[in-house]
């Protein structure tokens, strides 16, 4: 799973009033989600970082960052990787 994904449901869950189509959005996100993506997650969903702290503060956001590809590890964990690393 990608952090891209849970910010796609997260967004499609505000965006309906259906309760029955949040529940069927999450749903399909866990079911796809492996052992070790759910607990970071659920988190994210609730609006929480799971390590508390993202150690970045307004001087850092000052200049936007490059953009990097996201890809999941075999362990479940999201990595960022710049555009010229290997996978």
């Amino acid at each position: 799973m990608l952090l891209a994904d849970v910010a796609r449901v997260s967004g499609e869950v505000a965006a309906t009033s259906s309760r029955s189509r949040k529940t069927a959005l999450l749903a399909g996100l866990f079911r796809e989600a492996g052992p070790y993506d759910v607990p970071i997650a659920i988190p994210y969903l609730a609006g929480r970082l799971p390590q508390r702290r993202i150690g970045v503060g307004w001087s850092t956001l000052r200049h936007a960052p490059p953009r990097r590809r996201i890809r999941r590890c075999p362990c479940g964990r999201w990595t960022a990787r710049s555009p010229g690393s290997r996978p």
